[in-house]
C-alpha cells in the first residue's frame, strides 16, 4: 500500500528532527501554523532561534528538495515566523534553514542548508 504524502511528509519532519536533535539543537515546537502558512520545526541553539522547512523526495526526477521551496512558501513562512517571535516576545537573533531528504531505495541522505533564504 502506498504512503500518503501527510505520511511521507511525516516521516521527513521526524527524520530532520532526529537529524537537528543530534546536531544539538534544541528542539521547540513542530508543526507551528499560522493563518494560511506553516512551519515544520523550530529549534534554538545558543540563542539563536531557528525556523527549518524540510523538504523530503524519492528522486530527483523533479530537481533537488531543497530547489522546492517556493519564493511563495518562504514568504508563508516568513509570516508565521513572524508571528512566532511576536507571541513569544523573542529578541534575539533567527535563522532561516532548510533540511533536504533524499530518498531513493534503501539509501538516505540529509542535507542541512544553513540560512537558506532571508
Amino acid at each position: 500500500m502506498q504512503k500518503s504524502t501527510k505520511e511521507i511528509g511525516k516521516r521527513g519532519e521526524n527524520l530532520a528532527l532526529q537529524y537537528m536533535t543530534d546536531k544539538g539543537y534544541d528542539f521547540i515546537t513542530q508543526n507551528y501554523h499560522f493563518r494560511k502558512s506553516e512551519i515544520d520545526l523550530i529549534f534554538v541553539k545558543d540563542l539563536l532561534l531557528i525556523f527549518v522547512e524540510v523538504k523530503y523526495r524519492s528522486s530527483q526526477d523533479f530537481g533537488l528538495p531543497e530547489e522546492m521551496v517556493s519564493e511563495k512558501q518562504k514568504d508563508l513562512i516568513l509570516e508565521a515566523a513572524e508571528n512566532y517571535i511576536l507571541e513569544n516576545n523573542w529578541k534575539y537573533d533567527i535563522r532561516f534553514d532548510i533540511i533536504s531528504i533524499l530518498a531513493v531505495k534503501d539509501q538516505v541522505e540529509i542535507s542541512h542548508f544553513e540560512d537558506a533564504f532571508y
